[in-house]
């Protein structure tokens, strides 16, 4: 997706990061949302309002590359490892392949007011180590976001068994394949 044109004359950039992680004790998704702003903020966007915490949790962006097609893009992200909320959301949530969405929010350096808000990133956080505990946490995180073309390198494993046939209902189509393959057929030929 091409990052959208800014308008000319100076503009203040920061970037939004929303994750929806699964809470480790409830199983439940829950949303947390980090910012590279210095205070906490609201933004409306796609007509919900979301709540982005500010002050160091999220602490650099790798520059964001924008490409057309269908290659699984990276994206580093460093966060704080001694902020609460990042700690919170690595260790209390099961982060693995959470889904992320990064936006970037364009601000005008004189008034402070929201010029723009646009979606430059959509996918998964992909590697995201723990931090904090009894050893206590490290300065800072990295953690590596994929981009949602990633969906399309994904097998399907269990497509091809009888018991995975058998949870759509009643189809016995492979049934006996287990038996099948060590069975010769000779189908259309004389056996030899």
């Amino acid at each position: 997706m091409p990052i959208p044109a800014i308008a000319r004359g100076a503009v203040v950039a920061e970037t939004l990061i929303w994750f929806e992680a699964k809470n480790r004790e409830t199983g439940v998704a829950e949303t947390i949302g980090l910012w590279t702003g210095a205070r906490h903020q609201s933004f409306n966007i796609d007509g919900r309002t979301r709540q982005y915490l500010g002050g160091g949790g999220a602490l650099e962006v790798a520059p964001l590359i924008a490409q057309k097609g269908l290659n699984v893009q990276s994206q580093t992200v460093t966060l704080s490892g001694v902020a609460g909320e990042v700690e919170h959301l690595l260790n209390a949530y099961d982060a693995r392949q959470a889904p992320v969405e990064m936006h970037l929010a364009r601000f005008d350096p004189d008034t402070n007011a929201l010029i723009g808000l646009d979606r430059v990133f959509r996918g998964w956080l992909d590697k995201a180590p723990s931090v904090g505990g009894t050893r206590g946490g490290k300065a800072s995180v990295t953690t590596t976001l994929v981009s949602a073309a990633r969906i399309l390198t994904r097998s399907r494993p269990t497509k091809r068994s009888d018991a995975t046939q058998q949870l759509h209902g009643v189809d016995l189509l492979l049934r006996y394949t287990t038996v099948s393959v060590s069975v010769k057929s000779y189908v259309g030929m004389t056996k030899q």
